[in-house]
């Protein structure tokens, strides 16, 4: 978890905004990346990175807890 003192530029989205997105691509009918993009107040390229970067490549399914995630990142071992 990163320190409560760390800040990020709002140009990237956020690990809520991440859940967000595979839950509304989760939803039957899954939403667009357009319609995600208009929801969430994101431009849709933004949205559509996300969706590929962290999308599983046999299903398809969003994941938000891809390599951009803190768990994972606090996870990895540390160099020596």
């Amino acid at each position: 978890m990163p320190s409560p003192a760390v800040t990020y530029s709002a140009r990237y989205l956020d690990r809520d905004e991440r859940y967000e997105i595979a839950r509304l691509r989760g939803q039957d009918p899954p939403l667009s990346g357009r319609r995600i993009a208009a929801r969430l107040g994101r431009s849709p390229s933004a949205i559509s990175r996300e969706l590929a970067r962290n999308a599983d490549p046999r299903t398809g399914a969003t994941c938000p807890s891809g390599r951009t995630s803190w768990p994972a990142a606090a996870a990895a071992p540390e160099a020596v």
